[in-house]
């Protein structure tokens, strides 16, 4: 299986729930998650999950070069079947605009190509939330529905 993190700012992180489903009839244990790589690191996740269950494991992915970055995970456990699953981890690496966007002049072209398009998005959902400057279009000091209507105006369109 893999997980995307999406494109990511350099300097910034994005975190991604990995779904862990226990359909046995034991409890699952965790007994380690490693990453090669710095790039992508584990977070939180359970010691154990009960039958029937399920809960996630937190992936945190922090680039800090432009591009595409790919890794692996392996979670081991005490699965008889699967004692150890691999997953493809995937993300890139996004050099923040030169020129960002100017409080009150908006564009929503967050990675500075020249179109406001769904990679832009991706960063916007990913900041959607928070209170950074670059995704705060309309300059109130949090990232919420009202930033995100004044980017669907501009989805689609050039950047000049």
């Amino acid at each position: 299986s893999a997980l995307a993190l999406g494109p990511v700012l350099l300097g910034e992180s994005s975190t991604r729930a990995l779904r862990l489903e226990n359909s046995g009839n034991r409890r699952l244990e965790i007994r380690a998650v490693e990453i090669d790589a710095g790039t992508f690191r584990p977070g939180a996740y359970p010691a154990a999950v009960d039958p029937g269950e399920e809960d996630s494991l937190a992936v945190v992915f922090s680039p800090a070069r432009e591009g595409e970055v790919e890794d692996l995970l392996s979670l081991q456990s005490n699965d008889p079947l699967r004692p150890v699953v691999l997953v493809r981890l995937r993300g890139t690496g996004i050099r923040p605009p030169e020129n960002p966007p100017v409080a009150g002049v908006p564009s929503g072209d967050f990675n500075g190509d020249g179109s406001v398009d769904f990679a832009d998005f991706f960063l916007f959902a990913d900041h959607f939330g928070g209170t950074d400057p670059l995704f705060d279009m309309d300059g109130d000091g949090s990232v919420d529905f009202a930033d995100f209507f004044l980017f669907a105006d501009h989805f689609g369109s050039a950047v000049p």
